[in-house]
């Protein structure tokens, strides 16, 4: 395709040099897949004449192809963040009626594979960048890459890039920082970086750790402490105050430093609260434990405080007062007492009325037995005596 301007310039040209520049410019608006010229036309070239105008012809053709060729992708890089791996580039977008692709492709960075075929990772993308993650590309080896304007009938030439993980890839943050607080120290926990297969990058260099922690309410009261593994803890401490800290990854060997984490704040714990809240909770625990037994045995309970039912009989006899108080109000109390009495003194000489009897009937036994002729008169004689002796 020849521009407007170039056809311009060319009607104001000599016919002889016309038609000349003609076939010069249209081969070199062919795209690079096609041949610059084919066996005819190069035998043809190679028996005509010399003509007069050619030389200049040929120099206006080199000019204008230079112009109307695409110029390479600038600005060409790598954004490498532990194993994700872009290669980015920027391109200012021509003027034309057609877009422009670019194609991306990588090899070993030695002499060897230089001369081997690169491997192709984007091919006409119409986008700037170019994702090299998923090429599982060595981390301590080195690499060749390359980029490529693409138009619909040029291309530029190869922009190169020599691109070494270890050396140029940055390192990332730990991906999560996790604190147990106690009395006075603080139990740190870190989350390691990953690669792109979600594997620790421990699993590429060695990692270490660095962790600045500070009193919240007083900064400038800070600390800094270096862990060989993803666990440690920061002590002495002052009980009961906040700390902040905030945590990086580094490399010693590759010299490589992580940015920091995000400041995060916890409470060391406090003495004074936490025995207090225990007492609390154990109070609390064993009451609730009285009120379940308590609930449990609710039954027996209820029957042990309850009054037992006595008959009359068995109840306790009421007391001196209430029986004073009786009798004031009833008089029947005092013949009551008396016949009592009597009765006590009828009991009491009720053995000796037998005993007497007892007497008068052996009496009677040998009165007989001695004197049967005894008369009646003194019979009654004698049973007169008796009643006499009772009195």
């Amino acid at each position: 395709m020849i521009p407007n301007h170039v056809t311009h310039f060319l009607v104001h040209l000599p016919f002889s040099c016309k038609c000349e520049c003609s076939a010069l410019i249209g081969a070199a608006a062919r795209t690079p897949e096609e041949p610059l010229w084919d066996r005819s036309e190069a035998e043809e070239v190679r028996d005509a004449p010399p003509m007069p105008g050619v030389k200049p012809c040929l120099t206006f053709t080199l000019t204008l192809t230079v112009a109307t060729a695409l110029h390479c992708p600038y600005n060409v890089r790598m954004d490498a963040v532990n194993t994700r791996y872009v290669l980015e580039w920027d391109w200012h977008k021509m003027k034309d009626t057609y877009s422009t692709n670019f194609t991306a492709e990588y090899t070993y960075d030695n002499l060897e594979s230089r001369n081997d075929s690169f491997r192709r990772v984007c091919h006409r993308t119409p986008e700037t960048h170019c994702d090299f993650s998923a090429q599982n590309l060595s981390y301590s080896s080195c690499y060749a890459l390359r980029v490529r304007a693409e138009g619909q009938r040029a291309n530029s030439r190869w922009c190169n890039l020599t691109f070494c993980p270890d050396e140029h890839a940055s390192l990332g943050p730990p991906r999560g920082v996790e604190v147990q607080s106690r009395q006075t120290m603080l139990f740190v926990i870190i989350s390691e970086p990953l690669t792109v297969y979600n594997t620790p990058m421990s699993s590429e260099l060695t990692l270490e750790y660095r962790v600045l922690y500070w009193e919240r309410h007083r900064p400038h009261k800070n600390g800094s402490k270096e862990l060989e593994y993803s666990q440690g803890t920061l002590s002495p401490l002052q009980p009961g105050t906040e700390y902040c800290l905030q945590v990086c990854a580094f490399s010693r060997g590759l010299e490589k430093t992580s940015p920091y984490t995000s400041t995060l704040c916890v409470h060391t714990r406090d003495n004074s609260r936490h025995s207090l809240s225990y007492i609390m909770f154990g109070l609390l625990v064993c009451v609730l434990l009285v009120m379940g037994l308590l609930y449990l045995h609710r039954s027996k309970i209820r029957a042990l405080c309850q009054t037992p039912h006595l008959p009359s009989s068995m109840q306790d006899p009421p007391s001196l007062s209430c029986q004073l108080l009786k009798l004031q109000e009833e008089d029947t109390c005092t013949a009551v007492e008396v016949i009592s009495v009597q009765e006590q003194t009828v009991e009491h000489y009720r053995p000796l009325e037998d005993e007497w009897e007892q007497q008068d009937s052996s009496a009677e036994q040998h009165s007989s037995g001695a004197d049967s002729g005894i008369s009646s008169g003194g019979e009654s004689g004698g049973s007169t005596q008796e009643w006499t002796a009772k009195p």
